[in-house]
């Protein structure tokens, strides 16, 4: 057998594997190394130019291509759950607000619809900070927002809640922790428009103090209205 020299080119270092040819020196390398991204170059001495595979970087290839199919296909099956997951809940609403049903409206649905939905809301709302958010999902969100006297609703059950001793609150149909987070932004919505509502009521009592002060100004320069 013969002594060849092997190396990975534009990486450092070489190893000397004895071979009865250049392509056998060349797999024995590659057992003893792994399989790298980078072509084996293996020659046996100064008067051998040397010979150049690259075999192994279209095993390298086929792996990455492997890897992002894989990923490809994980991230359909998600984007596919995650789809029927919304179509589920449409559906559930829907019939829930079908002409059979004679229900049209949020203050007539039953407590287990409104407390499924609401679940529902606040996840896709959690699911909105990481990823963007699906067409079937999307649509459920539009209809939800929709539903009407919703915002109603909404408002009378977090009216209700915090009117509750708090020992009261988790045995209340109303105080899980599914509608917690609607309740919570329904009653800051409220209570910013009450602070608005007392910051414009504030600037009317300082437009009549200034009128009243404008007033005296022309009494005092004798001035008549």
């Amino acid at each position: 057998m013969k002594t060849y020299k092997c190396a990975f080119i534009d990486r450092p270092g070489e190893e000397k594997v004895h071979a009865s040819s250049h392509r056998e020196a060349y797999e024995k390398f590659l057992k003893a190394h792994g399989v790298q991204d980078f072509p084996v170059i293996v020659w046996s001495g100064f008067t051998d130019s040397g010979e150049i595979f690259r075999d192994h970087l279209k095993t390298i290839e086929e792996k990455n291509a492997e890897w992002e199919q894989g990923r490809m296909k994980k991230a359909l099956a998600v984007k596919k759950t995650h789809e029927l997951a919304a179509q589920e809940k449409f559906l559930a609403l829907e019939q829930a607000l079908s002409s059979k049903t004679k229900c049209r409206s949020y203050l007539e649905l039953h407590p287990d619809t409104r407390a499924t939905m609401s679940s529902y809301i606040n996840k896709l709302i959690e699911a909105f900070e990481k990823r963007g958010l699906e067409p079937a999902e999307i649509k459920f969100i539009e209809t939800w927002l929709n539903v009407k006297d919703r915002g109603l609703g909404e408002s009378l059950i977090a009216r209700r809640i915090a009117s509750l001793p708090a020992a009261e609150r988790s045995s209340s149909r109303f105080g899980n922790m599914m509608l917690l987070g609607m309740m919570a932004n329904t009653m800051r919505l409220e209570n910013a428009l009450d602070d608005v509502q007392d910051k414009i009521a504030s600037v009317g009592d300082e437009v009549a103090e200034i009128q009243e002060d404008v007033g005296d100004m022309h009494e005092g320069f004798g001035f008549e209205e």
